[in-house]
């Protein structure tokens, strides 16, 4: 086919072709997608296509997807909750038919609602996907991480919990250093300090090393 949409004298081929093309740009399959808002509620957002369509010869803009489901990870009673906002962008998947009957009640084995197929009406919507332009500079490719602004989980053979302040390594061990510090009584008379008992001493020192081993 040559590189014009429509050629001269175009013969079986290319309209084979083109006709292949037209049910392409016709089945919606998936689209880079931007959230408009969202509803910690229901987890539906108002999700706009990153590109446009071309019409008559313009470039039209889609109609924002409202009432787009937002794919929640989590499985029995546990879930990954995101504070989902708006800009933040992901993938549109387009259902192969409608949805709406599961999305409301939750049953199976129903007859779709509708006929429709590959529906921006059945979009569904996997938040997180980033241009390289928002990649993270430090991402870890060795630890499981979890992080809200600066306040960072992150786990490995240990567990760090951490802000842009300091973590929580750091402050065990000053309250176990303060404490160690302190003393058990006074010296009758001379007001001068007795240092904590041995064994509490040894206690805190193996609470310490307790927390090297678990907090990183």
């Amino acid at each position: 086919m040559s590189e014009r949409l429509i050629p001269s004298n175009p013969d079986l081929y290319d309209l084979l072709q083109l006709e292949r093309r037209a049910t392409l740009l016709a089945t919606n399959c998936h689209a880079l997608g931007t959230v408009q808002s969202f509803n910690p509620s229901t987890q539906l957002a108002v999700v706009s296509v990153n590109y446009k369509r071309k019409i008559s010869g313009l470039l039209v803009e889609y109609a924002p997807l409202a009432d787009c489901p937002v794919v929640i990870l989590g499985g029995g009673t546990a879930s990954l909750e995101f504070p989902i906002s708006q800009g933040d962008t992901g993938l549109l998947c387009f259902n192969d038919r409608d949805l709406d009957e599961w999305l409301v009640t939750g049953q199976t084995g129903k007859e779709p609602s509708t006929g429709r197929l590959h529906s921006f009406s059945d979009a569904v919507f996997i938040c997180g996907l980033r241009p390289m332009t928002k990649s993270f500079s430090d991402y870890s490719g060795t630890h499981a991480r979890f992080r809200l602004g600066t306040t960072v989980l992150e786990l490995s053979s240990t567990v760090k919990i951490a802000n842009q302040a300091t973590d929580l390594k750091t402050v065990l061990n000053g309250i176990i250093d303060q404490v160690s510090t302190l003393v058990s009584s006074i010296t009758p008379g001379s007001g001068m300090p007795i240092p904590a008992a041995a064994a509490v001493s040894a206690s805190l020192a193996a609470y310490k090393t307790t927390i090297a081993g678990l907090l990183t």
